[in-house]
């Protein structure tokens, strides 16, 4: 519980309303102060002025709805609003080419569904000229994509210019709106008092009451929305539980002012800060997405922003800057391998909740000394439209240079993972797979990628070794091209801090015996096996492709 005092002459200029107000007048009075005091004092909102930044059609709410291309709209700043929904299966109007030039004209009101006319209250009574909705301001013809595909890869720009976006997160569908009174006893209660003068209330404020409203909804699970909040500089959530509202300063829940800590796994950020991608990629492979096909275009806008920052490359949701790292994913839920929509070394080549085993920030209480035994030599994705390297891809390729490939022998499998061993060794180890298992009869091969000696910071627990590499099948008939299938990784993780030093002995013999095995064995399974060879003073001199 957060107890928090609220006396009468503070200067958000709100004070404790009656119970019986106006739901929706409370909403809108307060969000004014909110984003006041943000124009003020944060100077979150970014109006791009470029005409080619904006998007191609806004909607005009002043004196009716109607249409309006941007390129007809004075110059200067533009000021619009964003929303973020979800659609929902049941049908609803849109915009295609048999109305385009009715809409330009006038857009019935009566005839939108209930989560659009409530964004369209809002922004019209909160004074903004202009809001951009998917349905009515992209062509939706199912048998012309030509408008989607122009417009959804400048998503970074459309939300990133917005002035608010709204985010409709308790709807399950466009017909439910999002004016929704909640129960507050269920998350806040007020105490008023009299004392020394002063009057004003105590608020008891249950503190997920915010993870409700932004976090854990049906909204946050969508794939087009969890980039939407990321890419708008402000954004007022409208919950079963009430309203929030997260800048890039602050983050404000319930029916009174209250500043919270940005407590969330991945904030909004100023425009000149990148995202922290491991974070970012964890998150998003849970989101859902109707259409599997959209999977890497649903985040494009993100990965443009990081680039526009960064000025790496990006590889199907993952960037060459640290790519050894990045290639040891792991997948925590082991799902059918979808259609193809990435090559199988990025993590967005499968369904299912997926973690960046080594690629944890400095800060994450852990010293790493790391040996790197494969090098990138080259990485690439082919977009599908030819042109946009942030969206759809139809290729690629990861070409690896190592001194070592183990060949591993399936024994069993348990439950999601593969036991294997080796032919001159007693020990068993786990493969985890990356989707469920498939051709299990063919051979495994295990290509070496990092090992590093993992120490508490403190001093608390014995340093302890760790070894990933990479779980490959070969993926046809020319020699040294592989796709993967899963990740070797035997690591502190395994081992629980109430665990005994036997079992930290173990896992040490382990470690010991495959670098044993890669030193031994490796050399000349991958001589048998790669590409083509090359010279190296370091031993990476066989060559692997990934696809």
């Amino acid at each position: 519980m957060l107890l928090t005092p609220l006396f009468e002459h503070e200067d958000e200029g709100t004070e404790v309303k009656d119970e019986d107000e106006d739901e929706v007048g409370q909403f809108l009075f307060l969000l004014a102060a909110w984003m006041k005091q943000c124009d003020e004092r944060h100077k979150c909102a970014v109006q791009y002025k470029g005409e080619s930044e904006l998007p191609t059609r806004l909607i005009s709410v002043d004196n009716g709805l109607r249409l309006v291309t941007t390129k007809s709209l004075s110059s200067g700043p533009v000021k619009y609003a964003t929303l973020s929904y979800c659609w929902g299966t049941d049908d609803f109007i849109k915009l295609g080419q048999n109305n385009l030039e009715s809409f330009l004209q006038d857009i019935p009101a009566d005839g939108l569904p209930r989560t659009l006319r409530d964004a369209i209250e809002i922004v019209q009574k909160m004074g903004i000229p202009y809001i951009w909705i998917d349905a009515l301001c992209i062509i939706q013809d199912e048998d012309d994509y030509s408008d989607w595909l122009k417009e959804s890869v400048r998503m970074h720009q459309i939300y990133g210019g917005s002035y608010l976006n709204i985010a409709a997160t308790c709807a399950k569908s466009v017909d439910e709106g999002f004016f929704h009174t909640g129960d507050r006893k269920r998350f806040a209660f007020l105490s008023r008092f009299d004392e020394h003068h002063r009057k004003g209330a105590y608020l008891f404020f249950v503190e997920n009451a915010a993870t409700n409203t932004i976090i854990d909804t049906h909204l946050s699970t969508r794939a087009w929305a969890f980039q939407e909040r990321l890419l708008a500089p402000r954004t007022v959530y409208f919950g079963d539980r009430g309203m929030a509202y997260e800048c890039r300063t602050d983050l404000k829940f319930g029916d009174l002012p209250l500043p919270f800590d940005s407590w969330m796994a991945v904030k909004v950020l100023p425009p000149d800060e990148p995202y922290p991608w491991h974070l970012i990629a964890m998150i998003y492979s849970e989101a859902r997405l109707t259409h599997g096909s959209d999977f890497l275009p649903a985040l494009s806008g993100v990965a443009k922003r990081q680039h526009e920052i960064t000025k790496d490359t990006y590889l199907a949701g993952m960037w060459k800057e640290g790519l050894v790292r990045q290639l040891c994913w792991s997948r925590v839920d082991v799902l059918p391998r979808p259609e193809w929509r990435a090559p199988t070394w990025c993590w967005a080549s499968g369904d299912g909740w997926m973690l960046f085993q080594i690629n944890l920030p400095a800060d994450e209480g852990k010293a790493h000394h790391s040996e790197y035994h494969a090098e990138v030599l080259d990485a690439w994705t082919r977009p599908a439209d030819g042109v946009d390297p942030f969206g759809a891809v139809v290729g690629g390729e990861l070409t690896l240079a190592s001194a070592s490939l183990i060949k591993a022998n399936t024994v069993g499998i348990i439950e999601k993972s593969v036991v294997v061993g080796f032919s001159t060794s007693s020990v068993r180890v786990s493969i985890d797979m990356d989707c469920e298992i498939e051709e299990a009869h063919e051979p495994i091969y295990v290509l070496p990628m990092v090992s590093q000696t993992v120490e508490d910071e403190q001093g608390t627990f014995p340093k302890r070794p760790e070894i990933y590499g990479l779980a490959l099948q070969r993926s046809g008939p020319r020699r040294g091209h592989f796709r993967r299938v899963g990740i070797l990784q035997i690591t502190s993780w395994m081992i629980n801090s109430w665990n005994s030093s036997l079992e930290d002995q173990e896992l040490e013999a382990a470690c010991r015996e495959l670098v044993r095995i890669m030193q031994e064995d490796g050399p000349f399974v991958a001589k048998d096996m790669c590409a083509r060879t090359r010279e190296a003073g370091d031993g990476k001199c066989f060559v692997f492709t990934i696809e």
